[in-house]
């Protein structure tokens, strides 16, 4: 009797309590499995970005070891600023795909995808300062590395009202990075960045028409990085404003997450 007794306490559970088991670990994994997921995937956006930036500073580097401080380079080569960039930075570069360069960014290329978005999640037209500078104005010298990161060097060259000691004016060009390629999510703060190429280093500062100053120092830049002075905001306010190129998800602006290269590669996480 004792013994009947003992196996009906460890009796299994019954099929109802299964499914409602079940049930309950259902729900549980269907809202915590995709923020993991795209915790993961973010973090994978962030890996390569700290690896396209090294990529780049050390092309640079070498670029600058074998031909001088980038400061002295020539502005173009046989008045072509696509040369100067073929023959200066690709060589250092382990380069897969050389996509060319174009006035518009096509479908099916092999280096980056036909649109993209930024951060608010608008798809970037020709009104985006970004796309301004590296498709819509002299386009880009677009090319994809080993490791599938695709660059587009701009073949423009921007000369800021700012001065390097020598009392010259302080040129640079945008570097847009899609650390992905041509794969999604294609949107600029997530796995398209923008850094600058600065020519000199400058001790000065200046207010631009959108108030920050250029950064202090020469080579590669992430877009986004500038100093504070006693006449605008501090370089973090700037960085993850909600307005202008601001990283901040809040920010509708067309121009939202041009920043992020900054934000991302000072924090190590992409905290928005």
């Amino acid at each position: 009797m004792r013994r009947e007794r003992e196996r009906e306490s460890k009796k299994a559970f019954t099929l109802a309590e299964i499914l409602i088991t079940l049930a309950i670990v259902g729900i549980v994994a269907a809202s915590t499995i995709p923020a993991v997921v795209t915790n993961l995937q973010r973090q994978e956006y962030v890996t390569r970005l700290q690896k396209a930036y090294n990529t780049l500073t050390t092309a640079v580097q070498a670029a600058e070891a074998q031909r001088g401080p980038v400061a002295y380079w020539p502005p173009s080569i046989s008045g072509s600023t696509l040369e100067l960039t073929r023959q200066y930075i690709n060589p250092h570069l382990s380069i897969t795909a050389d996509c060319g360069s174009g006035t518009v960014p096509t479908a099916g290329n092999s280096c980056f995808a036909g649109s993209y978005k930024n951060l608010a999640g608008n798809t970037i037209t020709s009104t985006n300062f970004l796309y301004y500078e590296l498709f819509a104005n002299l386009g880009a010298d677009r090319i994809m590395t080993s490791d599938g990161i695709s660059f587009a060097i701009s073949t423009d060259i921007e000369v800021p009202v700012l001065q390097n000691p020598d009392n010259k004016a302080v040129e640079q060009r945008y570097i847009l990075v899609d650390v992905n390629g041509p794969k999604p999510p294609n949107q600029l703060g997530r796995d398209l960045f923008v850094f600058t190429l600065h020519t000199s280093e400058s001790p000065g500062t200046v207010s631009l028409t959108t108030g920050h100053t250029r950064p202090q120092r020469r080579g590669v830049v992430p877009f986004g990085t500038y100093t504070s002075n006693t006449s605008n905001v501090g370089d973090k306010n700037l960085r993850d404003g909600s307005s202008g190129f601001g990283c901040n998800s809040a920010n509708t602006n067309i121009n939202s997450g041009g920043y992020c290269a900054a934000k991302v590669l000072a924090e190590g996480a992409m905290n928005y």
